[in-house]
């Protein structure tokens, strides 16, 4: 019987592996690399999208989420506090209007399909610095 009840749990276990293997094939594998080009209040983002799935196979993105943290990037990983500011949207580009200077941002990008959200593109950002003041005017001077 013993026997029987460890064949029977092994068996279970291939079961389980192979059922994760088959969801996991449909996982994307982000390829993306994020571009940012800031103007006086907006990042333009753009990325290619990814072409294969996690086991090689083709897949297209049915979407793409956007994140930003406001901090520098990190050399490696991601950043913290980041937060998703664009679901699902379509294109591989998105344009954020709403930095503000002085302002540090960073990015990054996760492909959607069926089988959920993929792992993280790599981080892109930059800085808006304080925009330069103009000089005073109606200067005047009396000397008595």
């Amino acid at each position: 019987m013993k026997r029987y009840l460890v064949l029977f749990l092994a068996v279970l276990a291939l079961a389980n592996v192979a059922s994760a293997q088959k969801h996991k094939k449909e996982k994307v594998v982000v390829e993306q690399t994020v571009h940012v080009g800031a103007s006086a209040h907006s990042s333009t983002l753009t990325w290619t999208p990814p072409t294969t799935c996690v086991d090689g196979s083709a897949c297209t993105p049915s979407g793409y989420n956007v994140y930003r943290a406001t901090v520098a990037c990190p050399a490696s990983g991601l950043p913290t506090g980041a937060t998703k500011i664009a679901s699902n949207i379509s294109a591989a580009n998105y344009t954020d209007t709403t930095i503000t200077a002085p302002g540090t941002y960073c990015y990054y990008v996760t492909a959607l399909n069926s089988a959920g959200e993929s792992a993280a593109s790599n981080t892109a950002g930059g800085s808006l610095a304080q925009p330069a003041l103009s000089a005073p005017t109606n200067f005047s001077v009396t000397v008595q």
